[in-house]
């Protein structure tokens, strides 16, 4: 992995995907994106929720209930389907924007704090920023 001035390493989208394909949320956790886990992770359930006959509470059915009840309603199988595709495409996505957003980002290399490029010094740790432009040689 790629590390950032700050010591923290970016992550890969490819595997944020995967693990938003096994589990809802997983790949936004790993990506570190805790409330999009989360709310990824509510809405999967919810949807199951509400979409199982008699409710998740009233038990888990046998496979043989939940064949004949969604053979007959196709379309709550496609929507938690939707969902889940959704979740693994967002999954990727939020992981790239991150990404992209660090790597544009210029780190203090003593505090790893972002820096405000009109100066010339860190305004978190005041550690002095020795680059110097190549045109000031």
């Amino acid at each position: 992995m790629n590390e950032r001035a700050g010591g923290e390493s970016q992550r890969r989208p490819v595997i944020a995907a995967a693990f938003a394909l096994v589990v809802p949320g997983a790949g936004h956790a790993y990506a570190r994106a805790w409330i999009r886990a989360l709310l990824w992770a509510a809405l999967f359930v919810t949807s199951l929720w509400f979409l199982t006959p008699g409710g998740l509470l009233a038990g888990l059915p046998s496979v043989d209930v939940l064949a004949d009840a969604y053979s007959d309603t196709p379309d709550l199988v496609l929507f938690a389907l939707a969902v889940w595709v959704m979740n693994v495409v967002d999954a990727y996505l939020t992981t790239s924007r991150r990404n992209r957003r660090a790597s544009t980002e210029q780190s203090c290399p003593h505090c790893g704090r972002e820096l405000d490029s009109d100066l010339e010094f860190c305004h978190w740790c005041t550690t002095p920023i020795d680059d110097p432009d190549p045109g000031e040689r």
